[in-house]
């Protein structure tokens, strides 16, 4: 059962700063439920870095895109995470955090913010029309089989095979939310976007560790999904080859309106 809510997990403790022009927060320990394997879930990595650095930007610059790259995998031990503008400028602000684990760099998030401007340039992403999610099966965490975190999603596996299972083809697709619901915002979305498996691991037909080595998030629209509701969101295989993948994904509200879009290269050794 669900005891550590996605909110939680990604709300760090501020700390006072060793630098000036720096926001410091710290975390005691990560909770085993959102771990995998020896890291923590992409998605906490990736959100605690987003929120802690919108700390540091005005509210009307937004946040655009967000990057993390894995030097290593984030523990369960205590942690620090330092957050700092890069770069101000008229409409665009540049931050980037760094969590740092026994004196050893663990991961590094950097962020685009940007202010609405005027433009006569408008293009909106096609709809897709969508299933009821009530039509298939949750995706059920498995002890010692599938990773903790897992069990602190609601997950409804709609194209694709799962990993491991020797399933021809270069896509997943799924419903997903938290099993205890978050806050609508930027944070949810990049949470929801790094949840799904690379989609090559359908095609191993027995288990191998994979890795995420680096991502970038790039958001569209501001989140919309209701308090508790589900997404949807499709992930694609690029290409793979030489023990690496590179994917893209789409996260989609109910409505089939197009809220981010996701590129990661991933780490297979299998």
């Amino acid at each position: 059962m669900a005891t550590t809510s996605f909110d939680t997990v990604t709300s760090w403790t501020p700390a006072p700063s060793p630098t000036e022009g720096v926001a410091r927060f710290t975390l005691a320990g990560l909770p085993a439920e959102w771990m995998q394997g020896r890291g923590a879930f992409g998605g906490v990595v990736g959100a605690v870095g987003l929120r802690t650095m919108r700390t540091l930007v005005p509210a009307e610059r937004t946040p655009r895109s967000v990057s993390v790259t894995f030097y290593g995998p984030v523990s369960a031990e205590p942690a620090t995470l330092d957050a700092r503008v890069v770069r101000a400028g008229r409409n665009v602000t540049f931050a980037e955090a760094e969590i740092v684990q026994g004196g050893t760099p663990r991961a590094r998030i950097s962020a685009t913010f940007g202010a609405d401007r005027e433009s006569s340039v408008a293009h909106t992403a096609p709809t897709v029309e969508l299933p009821d999610p009530d039509g298939f099966v949750r995706f059920a965490h498995i002890p010692n089989v599938t990773p903790q975190f897992v069990g602190m999603v609601d997950w409804r596996w709609t194209e694709g095979g799962f990993p491991f299972t020797g399933t021809e083809g270069s896509t997943l697709a799924s419903f997903l939310r938290f099993e205890i619901p978050a806050a609508r915002g930027y944070e949810r979305l990049v949470g929801l976007l790094d949840i799904m498996p690379a989609p090559v691991l359908q095609n191993l037909d027995r288990p191998a560790p994979a890795s995420s080595i680096q991502w970038t998030s790039h958001f569209v629209a501001p989140d919309t999904v209701p308090h508790g509701d589900y997404a949807w969101f499709r992930y694609e295989t690029v290409a793979a080859g030489d023990g690496y993948s590179t994917t893209i994904g789409r996260l989609y509200d109910l409505e089939g309106r197009l809220l981010a879009w996701q590129e990661q290269l991933h780490a297979v050794f299998g």
